[in-house]
């Protein structure tokens, strides 16, 4: 996060804007932890301040986004290998079952099938 003093000048980028009468820019003035200005064309120069740092994006894309540092890593990696078990996917117990038992037969002896997304109210059954 830039201090309250700082300011950052992101020019020459396309920016996504996530307006929709202004849905694209070329700059983004940001100063401290708030973006300030957002515009097209060439920044205006009293922008550009002695403690302002100017970075060219060289015509890459910025977008808007959000951090959150509170991420399940490893379940999501895990998620990304299993077999997926939601409500989107199964509708029943032997549903299940036979999801995992196809992914057995092309998993190497010894390794495990791991399942995921499973909820058993969503299933024909209502039961574990």
């Amino acid at each position: 996060m830039l201090s309250v003093e700082t300011s950052l000048l992101l020019y020459n980028a396309t920016v996504i804007t996530m307006d929709t009468s202004n849905p694209r820019a070329s700059w983004v003035y940001v100063e401290g932890s708030h973006v300030r200005f957002v515009g097209t064309g060439a920044p205006p120069r009293h922008l550009a301040r002695v403690n302002t740092r100017l970075i060219d994006c060289q015509g890459m894309t910025l977008v808007p986004g959000f951090n959150d540092a509170h991420v399940h890593i490893f379940a999501t990696a895990s998620s990304s290998i299993g077999v997926d078990c939601s409500h989107q996917s199964v509708n029943s117990i032997s549903d299940i079952g036979e999801k995992l038992m196809e992914r057995a037969a092309r998993t190497a002896t010894g390794s495990w099938v791991k399942g995921f997304g499973y909820h058993e109210f969503n299933l024909l059954e209502k039961t574990h």
